[in-house]
C-alpha cells in the first residue's frame, strides 16, 4: 500500500506509522512505547481536534478566552475542581511508563496542532466557524483535569440531608434505595437544617454543558452520574470454540462526535487494541496478545461534603481539632474574549474546594473528593494494566488503579477468566458516608482500599462473570471488606445477563454481540403478578392485556413496550408516590410528595421504589385518595392509554419507535458556516430502554444515554473480534468517517477489529508516516 503522507516531526526517535483500515480503526506502530504514544496523540488530535480542545478548555477553565464573558462562571467552577497536586507526583502513582506516556502523547497532540496553526487550510471547520484557534497542550493538562468522578455522592448527601430534615426516614428510604439496606446515621454535630441546595451551585456549575450561543439549542453534555455499562467474560467451557469471549459496552452520554476512539498501539513493549477517550493515552477496554479486558462503573462513594463552623469574626478561619485553621485563597485571572480578564478567588480547606461560605450562619462547606487526589487521573492506570500477560498479572496490576472505580472483567489465552472491582475507595472509620459531616477533625478518611482488598471472582464454576453496575458485594466481610457504596443501579440488566449467560454453552462473538443489544425488559417480571386479573375499565383492560401478552422485547415495533414504559415510569410513579408521601410523612405530605416526584432527587431509570410501593400499598387503609392497590393500577393504566391516544391517535399506530428515537446533533449544529447536514444524524426509531441490556435511556423520548462504543473479543483468535463506535471514528465534520458508523450502530451491527499484521495489511486503506528530524 502506498504511503499517503510522510511528515517530519520533532520529538520522536523512530518512524511512526499510522495505518487506517477499511473498518475505520487506526493502527499505530513504532520502535518504542514513547513513539507509539506520540503517534496516538497525533492520530487522535488529527481526527478529534475540536473535541479535545473543547475538553481541555472546559476542564482548565479557559472557555471565556474564546467564547466570551457568559462562560466565566463555568471557568471559575472548573478551576476550583482542578487537581492541585504536582503533576509529576500524580503520574508516578500510575506505575512505570506513565510519565513517558503522557509527555509523548502531548507532544504528538502538539505536533498536529502546530501543523494546523502553520497552515489554516488544515483548521477544522468548527474553529473556522467560531473564529478561534486551538492552543498547545502541557502534559499537566492531562493529569489536572478531573471535572468530577462518574459518581454523584455529594448530590446524594445533600438530597438525603434535606429529605431527613424536612420529612421522615421512610420517605428517604423510598427516595433512594440503599444496598445493603441501612438507615443513615446522622453524624454527631451535624445540623441537618443547615444543608440546602445552594451548597451545590458551584459543584453543579463545574458539570454544566458548554452552550454555543449561535447553535440551534444544542449543548455538549457533561458526564452523568447515571453513566453505566455492561461487561462479561465467558470461559472456554461455555463457548463454541473453547476459547474465552469478553464483551464490553460502556454506557455514557450519547454525543456527536463519539466519546471514544478505537485504536491499535504496537511497539516492542506492548501490542494493544481497543477503546479509549480521545484526550488520553492508552487503551481502557480491549485486548493485547495475551488478555482481553472490559470495564463498567462500580458506583463507589468517592465524595464527602464537610460542614465547618466559622470563627465569630473572621470568615477565613474554621474550627478544626480544637483550634482554628485558615482557609487558603488563590486569586486567578480568567481571560475573556473582547474584555478585561476577570479575577476569581478560589478557596480551599484542608479537605478540598470550598463550595459555599455562609457568613450570616457562620458556616462554610467544602468537598473532599477522592478523584482530586494524587494518582486519580481517570483511566490513566490503563497504561500499565493493558500490557498484562495473563489474567493473574492483570489483576495484580489493578492495585495501582485509582479512578474511576471500575468492575474489570478479564480473560487470557490460557483460559482463565475473572471479575475484579478496582479503584481507590476512601476508608471512613467512623461514619457511613451517606450524609455531610462536620469538618472539625472528627470525620477523617483513614486511607484507601485498593483492588487487593476489593472483591474479585476468579475462574468461577459457572463459567462466566458479568457486571452491570449492580450491587455485587456479599455479606462476607472477608470478601468485601465492608461496603464501597450503598448507592447502586437497579440490577435489572445484571439479572438479565445472569439468566442469558447461564442458558447456553455455545457462546461466540456473534451471540455476545447480540446480547449487547438484548432488549428484553426484565422489570416486567416484578409487576406482572399485579396484572393477572382483568379490569372492568375498558382502557385499563386494554393496557393490561397488551402487557400480559407482550414478549417483553422493547423494540421499535412494540405497542406493549410503549404502554408499559409510559405506565411504569410516568403514570404509576405520579400516583403512588403522591399517595406514599401523604402516608409516610403525614405532617409534611406536600414536601414529601415534592421530593418523591422530583426527578433530580430520584434515581432515573430505576423503578424499584414504585415496584416496592405496589407491594406496600396492599396494607394501606382506604382513604379519600386511595381505594386499593388494584384500583390505583387500574386508574394509572387507564390514564396511560388516554395519554397515548391523545398523543398518537388510534392504538393501531402505537409503537415504541414512535416515541423513542436516537437523534444526535453536533454541538455546533445551526452555527453559520457549517452545513446542517454535517451536524445532524436525523431522528431514527431506537430499540431499548433504561431497563434493557441494550440501554437506550431518554427521559423525553430522545436517547441520551447508551453504548456509543462496543467491543466483543475472542481470546486467542483475535481477528474474529468486533467493534462499533457511533456515530464514527472521526470528529472532523467534513470527513465521512464522522458519521459512517451511525446506521450500523442503529442496526446493532458490528465491524471487524483486526489485530494481526497480515489482516491489517490486507484491509489497509491509508497510511501516514511520521519521520524523526535528522
Amino acid at each position: 500500500m502506498p504511503t499517503d503522507r510522510t511528515i517530519t516531526v520533532a520529538g520522536i526517535t523512530s518512524p511512526v506509522r499510522i495505518v487506517t483500515d477499511r473498518w475505520g480503526v487506526w493502527h499505530v506502530s513504532a520502535d518504542s512505547a514513547a513513539d507509539v504514544y506520540y503517534g496516538q496523540g497525533y492520530a487522535q488530535a488529527r481526527a478529534r481536534l475540536f473535541q479535545i480542545d473543547l475538553w481541555r478548555r472546559r476542564g482548565l477553565g479557559r472557555l471565556s478566552a474564546v467564547l466570551g464573558a457568559d462562560h466565566v462562571e463555568l471557568d471559575a467552577a472548573a478551576r476550583l475542581f482542578l487537581a492541585r497536586d504536582e503533576a509529576g507526583e500524580s503520574a508516578a502513582e500510575f506505575g512505570a511508563g506513565a510519565r513517558e506516556a503522557i509527555d509523548s502523547f502531548v507532544r504528538g497532540v502538539n505536533a498536529r496542532i502546530a501543523e494546523v496553526l502553520a497552515d489554516p487550510a488544515n483548521l477544522p471547520v468548527e474553529f473556522r466557524a467560531l473564529g478561534y484557534r486551538p492552543e498547545l497542550w502541557s502534559p499537566d493538562d492531562v493529569t489536572r483535569i478531573r471535572i468530577h468522578g462518574l459518581t454523584a455522592n455529594a448530590e446524594e448527601e445533600v438530597a438525603r440531608a434535606i429529605t431527613l430534615a424536612t420529612t421522615t426516614p421512610d420517605v428517604e428510604r423510598l427516595r433512594r434505595p440503599l444496598e445493603p439496606a441501612v438507615s443513615p446515621v446522622v453524624p454527631e454535630g451535624l445540623d441537618l437544617t443547615a444543608i440546602d441546595e445552594s451548597i451545590l451551585e458551584v459543584y453543579r456549575a463545574a458539570r454544566l454543558p458548554v452552550v454555543f450561543p449561535t447553535a440551534a439549542g444544542v449543548t455538549v453534555p457533561a458526564s452523568s452520574p447515571l453513566d453505566g455499562s455492561n461487561n462479561w467474560a465467558i470461559a472456554g467451557s461455555r463457548t463454541a470454540t473453547g476459547r474465552p469471549v469478553v464483551a464490553s459496552d460502556p454506557h455514557r452520554i450519547m454525543t456527536f462526535p463519539s466519546l471514544r476512539t478505537v485504536i491499535h498501539l504496537s511497539c516492542p513493549e506492548f501490542d494493544v487494541i481497543g477503546m479509549n477517550e480521545p484526550y488520553m493515552p492508552g487503551v481502557t477496554a480491549g485486548h493485547n496478545a495475551h488478555v482481553a479486558f472490559g470495564i463498567t462503573i462500580a458506583p463507589a462513594d468517592l465524595e464527602d461534603v464537610y460542614v465547618y463552623e466559622l470563627h465569630p469574626t473572621d470568615d477565613d478561619l474554621y474550627r478544626y481539632d480544637g483550634g482554628w485553621e485558615r482557609i487558603r485563597s488563590v486569586v486567578e485571572m480568567i481571560p475573556v474574549a473582547g474584555a478585561e480578564p476577570e479575577p476569581v478567588t478560589l478557596r480551599f480547606t484542608r479537605h478540598g474546594p470550598v463550595l459555599r461560605v455562609d457568613p450570616a450562619a457562620r458556616r462554610a462547606f467544602a468537598l473532599r473528593a477522592a478523584w482530586l487526589e494524587a494518582g486519580m487521573t481517570p483511566y490513566l492506570a490503563s497504561i500499565s494494566v493493558a500490557s498484562a500477560t495473563s489474567t493473574a498479572d492483570y489483576l495484580e496490576r489493578l492495585d495501582r488503579w485509582g479512578n474511576p472505580v471500575l468492575n474489570h472483567v478479564v480473560a487470557d489465552t490460557a483460559g482463565s477468566i475473572a471479575w475484579q472491582c478496582a479503584g481507590r475507595v476512601p476508608i471512613r472509620p467512623n461514619w457511613d458516608g451517606l450524609l455531610p459531616v462536620p469538618g472539625d477533625g472528627r470525620y477523617e478518611w483513614a486511607g484507601y482500599r485498593t483492588a487487593a482488598t476489593l472483591p474479585r471472582i476468579v475462574d468461577p464454576e459457572a463459567g462466566w462473570v458479568r457486571s452491570a453496575n449492580q450491587y455485587n458485594l456479599t455479606d462476607d466481610p472477608d470478601h468485601t471488606g465492608g461496603p464501597t457504596s450503598y448507592e447502586w443501579y437497579s440490577g435489572f440488566r445484571a439479572r438479565r445477563l445472569a439468566a442469558a449467560l447461564g442458558e447456553r454453552s455455545d457462546w461466540d462473538v456473534e451471540s455476545s454481540a447480540a446480547l449487547q443489544n438484548d432488549y428484553l425488559t426484565e422489570s416486567v417480571a416484578d409487576v406482572i403478578g399485579h396484572l393477572a386479573t382483568p379490569f372492568a375499565e375498558e382502557d385499563a383492560e386494554f393496557a393490561r392485556a397488551e402487557i400480559v401478552a407482550w414478549n417483553r422485547q422493547t423494540t421499535i415495533d412494540s405497542r406493549a413496550a410503549l404502554i408499559f414504559d409510559r405506565w411504569l415510569y410516568r403514570h404509576l410513579p405520579r400516583r403512588i408516590r403522591a399517595e406514599a408521601g401523604r402516608r409516610l410523612a403525614p405532617g409534611a405530605a406536600d414536601q414529601a410528595t415534592a421530593i418523591l416526584l422530583d426527578v433530580r432527587r430520584m434515581t432515573l431509570g430505576d423503578p424499584r421504589p414504585d415496584i416496592a410501593l405496589l407491594a406496600e400499598s396492599a396494607s394501606w387503609a382506604p382513604s379519600t385518595t386511595f381505594r386499593s392497590t388494584r384500583h390505583l393500577i387500574e386508574q394509572t393504566l387507564a390514564a396511560t392509554v388516554r395519554e397515548l391516544s391523545s398523543e398518537f391517535g388510534d392504538a393501531a399506530g402505537w409503537a415504541w419507535g414512535a416515541a423513542h428515537v436516537s437523534h444526535l446533533k453536533h454541538p455546533l449544529h445551526g452555527v453559520p458556516g457549517i452545513a446542517a447536514e454535517l451536524t445532524d444524524t436525523g431522528r431514527h426509531p431506537k430499540n431499548g430502554s433504561s431497563d434493557t441490556v441494550g440501554v437506550a435511556f431518554g427521559a423525553d423520548g430522545v436517547q441520551t444515554l447508551g453504548a456509543n462504543t462496543r467491543v466483543v473479543m475472542e481470546v486467542g483468535d483475535w481477528d474474529r473480534s468486533v467493534y462499533i463506535n457511533s456515530p464514527g471514528q472521526h470528529g472532523d465534520l467534513e470527513s465521512s468517517a464522522a458519521r459512517d458508523q451511525f446506521a450500523e450502530w442503529l442496526a446493532d451491527a458490528t465491524r471487524p477489529l483486526l489485530f494481526s499484521a497480515s489482516a491489517i495489511a490486507a484491509a489497509a486503506v491509508a497510511e501516514t508516516v511520521l519521520l524523526p528530524e535528522v
